[in-house]
């Protein structure tokens, strides 16, 4: 289950980009709320909600989704946190 709602994620925020591809405010379509990571992270983040289930909250275990999105946040914001 925790695969189809990441699986979501990427696709909600795949298919508004396609669909508004000729729009002038795009960036504002497809984003979300202000402070929020951008969109395009928002599997990975959920893959961090998948792994600390699956690893009893564990967040030792789940570094490596974590660390890659930080980095995909960092990417965007030039900020690994969003302020």
């Amino acid at each position: 289950m925790d695969s189809e709602v990441c699986d979501d994620e990427t696709n909600n925020w795949r298919a508004c980009v396609e669909d508004n591809l000729s729009a002038p405010d795009l960036d504002r379509k497809c984003s979300e709320n202000e402070g929020e990571p951008p969109p395009q992270c928002a599997a990975m983040s959920c893959l961090i909600g998948a792994c600390l289930r699956k690893n009893g909250y564990s967040f030792e275990r789940c570094k490596l989704p974590m660390h890659y999105f930080k980095h995909c946040v960092k990417s965007f914001y030039g900020s690994e946190y969003v302020t």
